[in-house]
């Protein structure tokens, strides 16, 4: 039998404390804001584009870093309900915020991304995310209902964080 447990070292990989945490927001907050700057433009060049995917990883970094931090603290302790709720609003509020790139890649058709790869081939890298947002194209709704779908989200999917 293992009498050992885990010990997770929040300060060392993550935030020194909630507050260093919440401070860190500001700058993820802004990333978020670029990426919402470029609504309804994703698609209109290969540069574009390119900036767009990349501002996206850097942002789903961002995210993950505060969403794991958040989601180990209630985890840790079960009554930090405060963690919970953060953890559930910021899934739901990045989700809804950045939906609409899913959307604008839905929108783009073979031939355009062709020309686009052709112009800036550093853009090849991310034609499977690309195929991949055309996969659900079928399932999607329009941009206002998935929007206002995730912004439910922390409501309808935050029982399985408390089970």
């Amino acid at each position: 039998m293992c009498t050992q447990s885990y010990h997770f070292d929040l300060t060392r990989h993550f935030f020194a404390s909630p507050e260093a945490e919440r401070e860190h927001r500001a700058s993820y907050e802004a990333a978020l804001q670029n990426l919402e700057a470029l609504k309804g433009a994703i698609a209109v060049s290969a540069d574009g584009l390119l900036y767009a995917l990349q501002l996206h990883d850097r942002l789903q970094v961002q995210f993950l870093r505060h969403f794991i931090y958040l989601y180990l603290r209630c985890t840790i302790d079960t009554t930090d309900q405060a963690s919970a709720r953060a953890c559930a609003e910021m899934d739901a509020e990045f989700t809804g915020r950045t939906a609409f790139l899913q959307r604008e890649l839905q929108q783009i058709d073979e031939q355009t991304i062709t020309v686009f790869i052709k112009h800036n081939p550093a853009l090849a890298s991310y034609r499977f995310a690309i195929e991949s947002a055309w996969r659900y194209r079928p399932h999607t709704l329009g941009l206002e209902k998935e929007e206002l779908l995730s912004t439910a989200f922390p409501f309808v999917a935050d029982w399985p964080y408390e089970l």
